[in-house]
């Protein structure tokens, strides 16, 4: 996964990213809980989260199998293909992309305490959200968001496009002509 788009993902779900992008990177099949600890260099604690979250991931991926037992994780079709889909489908369940959609593009209208109550988050963890993507973005490209409107956009579209974003749009609306145009005049916007 490229560093840029680090901050948009929530920590755990990114650990759970980092583990399929050790298992793509590897040839064999199994793998001991040490190996993979040392790979994410994490506690054990968090790897046994780790897979657990990893394994109830396949659940919604049909393509491949992982299972765990006696500290021997065994992980079967995994590569860069559906780790791309993962970090997808990631990216779409994390908070912090959410909180990003909604203070830049606001899709949904909604304000910031109806945002809240729909993700079931209270204010205060959204307020420490949207403050550690802030300095996770960086000031710079923050600041260079605030005095270019087509940095902004050609930053915005970026991220969208990185994590796949309109393929997420159910069809009903990508169909329709507006939305068409929409994604059209992005793409224009990010070519000038």
């Amino acid at each position: 996964m490229l560093k840029e788009f680090i901050p948009f993902i929530d920590k755990d779900r990114y650990l759970t990213i980092r583990l399929f992008e050790f298992l793509a990177s590897q040839k064999k099949t199994v793998h001991t809980f040490f190996e993979i600890q040392e790979a994410l260099q994490v506690s054990q604690y968090r790897v046994k989260i780790t897979i657990h979250d990893a394994i109830n991931l396949s659940k919604d991926f049909p393509t491949f199998k992982l299972t765990f037992e006696n500290d021997i994780l065994s992980a079967f079709n995994i590569n860069n293909s559906l780790l791309n889909k993962i970090i997808d489908f990631e990216a779409h369940k994390s908070l912090r992309f959410r909180i990003f959609l909604h203070t830049i593009l606001n899709i949904y209208s909604e304000s910031d305490t109806e945002f809240q109550r729909n993700v079931g988050i209270s204010p205060s963890t959204y307020f420490r959200l949207k403050k550690g993507l802030s300095q996770d973005i960086g000031s710079s490209k923050i600041e260079c968001m605030r005095k270019s409107e087509v940095f902004a956009r050609y930053y915005i579209y970026q991220v969208l496009v990185y994590f796949s974003y309109f393929d997420y749009f159910p069809k009903c609306i990508k169909d329709n002509k507006k939305f068409i145009k929409m994604k059209n005049s992005i793409a224009y916007c990010t070519l000038i």
